[in-house]
């Protein structure tokens, strides 16, 4: 017996390979092929050869807007991230790109969309942490050593070395070693506006 080379209907071929029928007269038909019948209530037959080669293609690849909906981002966000990524799209008559590339290229988005948001949250602390310390240091009635300033502070050592570092580097304060101290040990002191403003 000659194997079958043809479905016999688009709806036979559609549930052949698992998708529904509209489906598959939409990549059909993006790939250029027409299923409609030669007369009207006639089926057309489709080569198996064919619809499997459109089947394979369509089920591992997507057009924009499709990925788009399913990421849930705008079309030309999809769009734009596809292009910055260098993603090329496969040939036909519509231009359609590998889910695994969009999957790709959505999770390195939003992992860089992430840090942003970290970097942001991170910002915000420091500079919440600088105004107290800068505070602290400029009421007090005399030049404060590191341990002091934690005390009075409150914060970790951690929090309050990474907030004198950055206040030191925009010039708003500065360390001086004090013949006051024992050891003449290091101590911070306020720096005036116009320094902060010349840095």
């Amino acid at each position: 017996m000659t194997p079958r080379k043809r479905y016999p209907s688009e709806a036979a071929a559609a549930r052949a390979h698992g998708v529904d029928v509209k489906t598959l007269r939409r990549w059909l038909k993006r790939d250029g092929f027409s299923s409609r019948p030669h007369r009207p209530g006639r089926r057309k037959p489709l080569a198996i050869a064919l619809v499997e080669r459109v089947v394979a293609t369509h089920k591992t690849t997507e057009s924009a807007k499709e990925a788009a909906e399913r990421v849930g981002v705008a079309c030309e966000t999809m769009r734009r991230w596809l292009r910055e990524a260098g993603v090329p799209g496969t040939t036909g008559v519509y231009w359609l790109v590998a889910k695994a590339d969009v999957d790709r290229v959505t999770a390195e988005r939003r992992a860089r969309a992430e840090e942003s948001r970290r970097l942001a949250r991170r910002q915000r602390r420091t500079g919440t942490i600088v105004e107290r310390l800068v505070g602290i240091i400029a009421t007090a009635p005399r030049p404060l050593r590191f341990e002091q300033i934690v005390k009075l502070s409150g914060l970790a050592k951690e929090g309050v070395a990474r907030g004198l570092t950055y206040a030191k580097r925009c010039r708003f304060v500065k360390t001086i070693r004090h013949p006051s101290n024992a050891n003449h040990r290091a101590v911070w002191v306020l720096l005036p506006p116009e320094a902060a403003a010349a840095g």
